[in-house]
């Protein structure tokens, strides 16, 4: 995980000089600046283990084979620490977000659906417990995990909603069309949980779940 990656997120800040601090007002030379990047390694590696559990300060701060005043030297707290780790994987997320904003021919519309749910596992699969632990996270009400949870659905849901026909049933509108897009983004986002994490014994193929969601969206698009 490399410097410039997880320094997305403020825990430590930027004096007036633009030298970074921790907490303490301390500014970070290399020594530092190693501590906290083995911190928010030691973070990732304990919220990878316990498949997207958030892990305490002081877990983290054995794993990386520090004291836990130290640890709170660099940050407030632990989620900060995920905070950082979150910001880290969010140019991974960027394929799946361009894919779905380009456009979509009608006549291939199972195709594009198709490949875009598989852009969108394949990132989840790649990261599913940081995702987890920050969707844990916001819905045990922190806002800083809410926002951005928020912030990357809507990523993918106002991109959706421009391709979603009127949803309708025999000629009758049955919902509005961002509740329907905030259902297929919701859908897609527990499949993937589940299928990453293997959280059940008995699952789908991977083919089966491409497939599938690919053609909910599909239809939906086509109306």
């Amino acid at each position: 995980m490399g410097e410039k990656a997880v320094a997305t997120l403020g825990d430590d800040v930027a004096g007036e000089d633009g030298v970074r601090v921790n907490k303490s007002g301390q500014s970070l030379g290399q020594k530092g600046n190693r501590t906290r990047l083995r911190i928010l390694e030691a973070t990732r590696l304990l919220i990878e283990a316990q498949k997207g559990l958030a892990p305490a300060a002081a877990a983290v701060a054995r794993e990386a084979g520090i004291s836990s005043p130290t640890f709170y030297l660099y940050f407030a707290d632990v989620g900060e620490a995920i905070l950082d780790v979150v910001a880290a994987i969010s140019e991974a997320f960027e394929p799946v977000a361009d894919l779905l904003e380009s456009p979509w021919p009608d006549d291939r519309l199972f195709d594009y659906s198709r490949r875009f749910v598989e852009v969108y596992l394949d990132y989840w699969y790649a990261h599913a417990a940081i995702l987890r632990v920050r969707n844990r996270l916001a819905d045990e009400g922190d806002e800083r995990f809410k926002t951005l949870r928020v912030a990357q659905g809507a990523r993918l849901s106002e991109p959706l909603l421009k391709k979603l026909a009127p949803a309708q049933f025999d000629g009758q509108k049955v919902a509005n069309r961002e509740t329907l897009a905030s259902i297929l983004i919701t859908a897609l986002e527990r499949t993937a949980t589940v299928e990453a994490l293997a959280l059940y014994q008995e699952r789908a193929s991977r083919t089966q779940t491409v497939d599938a969601l690919a053609l909910l969206i599909a239809r939906f698009i086509k109306g």
